[in-house]
């Protein structure tokens, strides 16, 4: 479903706006509803306001359109959360307990993020859970 401000779950998702997941170039938010679900268990194991820094990206987005095929982010299975530290290990440890099988850890320079997706086995070139850096 592509969503729109109006069309937001905002009841089943209430820790995250429209806003914060749609592409950050084409306004588009096409993020998978299951992937959300997980999202908000995390948020709620987690206990803490987590920082989107990058939701959904639509296959025109110029980091997606670069890619051979677009990836997890333009399929609205991934997400990218601000965290670094011991925020990012007690996030990293509740992601994989509330089901994200792929986990790419970016903790270097300024910008520290975890990626968290959910691809099954079957969708995926690399066995699952993976985990990678960056």
């Amino acid at each position: 479903m592509n969503y729109t401000n109006d069309t937001w779950q905002a009841n089943r998702w209430p820790n995250f706006s429209f806003a914060e997941l749609a592409c950050q170039e084409t306004g588009e938010c096409r993020m998978d509803p299951l992937t959300m679900d997980r999202l908000q268990m995390l948020r709620s194991q987690y206990g803490q306001p987590i920082v989107i820094s990058s939701g959904y990206r639509s296959p025109e987005h110029s980091i997606e359109a670069a890619k051979e095929q677009p990836g997890t982010h333009a399929k609205g299975r991934a997400i990218d959360i601000a965290c670094a530290g011991v925020d990012a290990y007690k996030i990293l440890t509740e992601a994989l307990v509330v089901g994200f099988t792929g986990i790419g850890v970016g903790q270097t320079g300024e910008k520290r993020f975890l990626h968290l997706d959910d691809l099954g086995p079957s969708s995926h070139s690399v066995p699952r859970p993976s985990i990678w850096s960056y």
